[in-house]
């Protein structure tokens, strides 16, 4: 009876650890697919920012174009403004000596 007693405990203990093993399977099934869709949440917030990241580039290229092209006007506008104060004075000059 010594015999069969030991066996049931045996396969009393294998059940148990059969159980445990299977719990701690589950458990670790569990949390592989959070960590599965936690980790496609990251993938997608990845792809977003870099969508983002891209079309801040093109509109940060857009606005240096822009500044480009206004500083070439600004530039254009005052040399056209400095001939014409260069024209009035030639004017004023020229318009003082008819007088005289």
């Amino acid at each position: 009876m010594k015999i069969f007693k030991n066996y049931k405990k045996l396969y009393e203990i294998e059940v148990s650890n059969r159980k445990l093993l299977e719990d701690r399977k589950k458990e670790l099934y569990d949390k592989n697919i959070e960590y599965q869709i936690e980790i496609q949440d990251q993938t997608n917030e990845i792809r977003t920012l870099k969508e983002e990241v891209a079309k801040l580039k093109i509109e940060l290229e857009d606005l240096q174009g822009f500044k480009k092209q206004s500083d070439d006007c600004i530039v254009a506008l005052k040399k056209e403004r400095t001939n014409l104060k260069r024209k009035i004075t030639n004017l004023q000059k020229e318009k003082l000596e008819n007088v005289h």
